[in-house]
């Protein structure tokens, strides 16, 4: 637990969803060879009185977007959504098929 005094608005937290881009796969993907995914990001941000401000997101693979954004006083989220182009982005495999590829994901408020 810890306290800390926000002036502005702060980020509670952040959802990622993925999507993949192509129709249903019958076949197992390859690498770099699919139509690749779409990251829905949905960041939760509190601020103590409404405030505006842009939100921004990163992805390790290259992929960002920004949007001006009005937060309320108290709770609330938005979702900024990113491409990951398949050349960018190995595919994850479970435990015993392949490599667990993981990519960061940096969000901010300013």
């Amino acid at each position: 637990v810890y306290v800390a005094k926000v002036e502005e608005a702060a980020i509670e937290h952040l959802v990622p969803h993925v999507f993949y881009k192509g129709t249903h796969p019958t076949v197992p993907l390859e690498d770099g060879k699919h139509a690749g995914f779409e990251l829905r990001a949905r960041v939760h941000l509190k601020a103590a009185t409404a405030t505006t401000g842009t939100l921004s997101i990163a992805g390790a693979w290259g992929g960002t977007a920004s949007q001006e954004v009005s937060v309320p006083a108290g709770g609330s989220n938005v979702t900024l959504t990113i491409d990951v182009p398949a050349a960018d982005a190995k595919l994850w495999w479970p435990f015993g098929l392949g490599a667990q590829e993981l990519y960061n994901v940096t969000v901010s408020f300013s």
